[in-house]
């Protein structure tokens, strides 16, 4: 989660869905990581909802859902002057210096430690 120059929390990705809800009576779900629960249909059908009061359409193309279980608190912040453009992807072995990652409640006391541009 990312606000005013810093990334403000992490997680461990628990799983990804893909739902095509193209057909209102009959959408399709597709697991891509983890396993998909009620709760999970429920979340993406009020997902879909909302997203209409916005002026968002998440029924004209398959969309890609990601479920965390737990964030955790973090200061990663960008010391450079300007907002990034776009949406940033880090690899974390870089950002880290090493090849382990650890859990999400280690990654976020580690970035406190770290800056990016």
């Amino acid at each position: 989660m990312y606000k005013n120059k810093s990334v403000r929390a992490v997680g461990e990705i628990a799983a990804i869905i893909v739902a095509d809800a193209s057909k209102p009576d009959n959408v399709k779900y597709t697991v891509e990581k983890g396993t998909l629960t009620d709760d999970q249909k429920t979340k993406i059908a009020q997902a879909i909802k909302d997203a209409k009061r916005y002026g968002y359409d998440l029924r004209k193309d398959p969309q890609r859902y990601f479920f965390v279980d737990e964030f955790y608190e973090t200061d990663f912040q960008k010391k450079s002057k300007y907002p990034p453009r776009g949406s940033r992807v880090f690899d974390l072995t870089e950002v880290l210096g090493r090849q382990d990652i650890p859990n999400a409640q280690q990654l976020a006391d580690l970035l406190r430690q770290k800056t990016w541009e």
